[in-house]
């Protein structure tokens, strides 16, 4: 099964080390009868990477067996079986990553030495990647989801349950607990046993339980700006959001006891509750910009944009989908200078790649967008 293309995925790629790395990227049509037309276009735009990286970055015979892993997946059922509208295939040394995009995306191969992002850049627009908590006293588990799948996270220290949670100080509080019968559906309530008054002791251990629960979760998801959504009865949600010192925690929550839930309520469930919210951000970004248009936490001039983007302080970028802006930027982006060459850097890649990996958010101009003369506009953290 291939990886989903997300947030995480720009950021494995952006990360990679190592050239030449090849980008290549062509239309499907899954639902004609063109597999064998999907097959000829693949195998044409590996031609072409083929011819450049013999051209210019190695040998003939190193080029065809450089790009060996991408002929391979002409021959996988699979992997066509699995086939959308567009097919994206990052090939570098020791690495192939193919993702099936939702969008038509336009035949291209390019060789360089980073690998070229932007076609795929509308996509996350509305990428629909964020974190799912399930808590109930009898279970806890973390999920990452996104548009088409949700998948399980083993986190290190994170309580199995609110009994293991309790004992990890193993403390004698003179307590017993156990918990209310499975049929309250929603409504699961530890019921303590003891000395001191009962509400007052659960309210305190439901506390420190959830204090355990976000220490784990925080050390797992440190950096991420992807939301966290919680899947819980409304009381655990009040006391997770008393303790919580994650920064995109949604207030709205996926109700009920969900130990019982399956990987598919859970996926559909979550995402009725996080796509309007997703669609939302992206206006109130486009309105805080609008907001502050013309004061020091926004610019238009493209070098600015980039240098800002390279050193981590663009919290949102607008970008020309359909400009070309060629230049220079060293590593620590205290210079950058617009060339025009088209053997120099994508800027305007650059400027997103190096936005989403410090966290921040992308954006193709369009309609319902600022209003810019520039290719590129950034609203500045700082």
């Amino acid at each position: 099964m291939m990886s989903p293309f997300n947030r995480t995925a720009v950021r494995r790629l952006a990360s990679f080390s190592g050239s030449p790395c090849v980008s290549l990227y062509t239309a499907l049509y899954p639902r004609g009868q063109e597999a064998e037309g999907d097959r000829l276009r693949l195998r044409q735009v590996i031609d072409a990477a083929e011819k450049q990286l013999a051209g210019h970055w190695m040998r003939p015979v190193e080029a065809r067996d450089f790009l060996a892993p991408a002929r391979q997946l002409d021959a996988e059922r699979m992997f066509w079986e699995q086939r959308k509208n567009g097919l994206a295939i990052y090939v570098g040394s020791d690495l192939i990553e193919a993702f099936h995009i939702p969008s038509e995306l336009p035949s291209a191969a390019i060789v360089t030495d980073r690998f070229r992002l932007r076609p795929v850049l509308p996509i996350l627009e509305l990428d629909l990647s964020y974190h799912l908590l399930t808590i109930s006293e009898n279970r806890v588990g973390l999920y990452v989801v996104d548009r088409d799948s949700i998948e399980a996270v083993a986190v290190p220290n994170l309580p199995m349950s609110l009994e293991d949670a309790l004992n990890l100080d193993s403390v004698d509080r003179g307590e017993q607990v156990h918990t209310a019968m499975r049929g309250v559906v929603g409504k699961q309530a530890a019921v303590f046993h003891g000395q001191g008054g009962a509400p007052d002791t659960q309210h305190t251990d439901l506390i420190e339980y959830c204090r355990r629960i976000n220490r784990a979760v925080m050390s797992q998801l440190q950096g991420s700006s992807q939301p966290l959504l919680l899947g819980c009865v409304e009381a655990i949600a009040a006391r997770y959001h008393e303790v919580s010192t994650h920064p995109h925690l949604l207030e709205d929550f996926l109700e009920g006891n969900q130990d019982y839930s399956s990987a598919y309520d859970l996926h559909r469930g979550s995402r009725e509750i996080v796509e309007p919210y997703v669609r939302g951000a992206a206006q109130r970004v486009i309105a805080r910009y609008e907001n502050a248009m013309g004061d020091s936490q926004t610019t238009c001039e493209i070098t600015e944009v980039v240098t800002s983007a390279v050193q981590g302080r663009v919290d949102a970028l607008f970008y020309d989908p359909h400009a070309e802006v060629f230049g220079e930027c060293n590593l620590d982006g205290s210079r950058c200078e617009l060339t025009g060459d088209n053997n120099d850097d994508d800027l305007i890649d650059l400027a997103a790649i190096r936005t989403l990996e410090k966290g921040g958010t992308v954006h193709a101009m369009g309609e319902g967008h600022p209003q810019v003369t520039s290719p590129l506009a950034a609203l500045l953290r700082y």
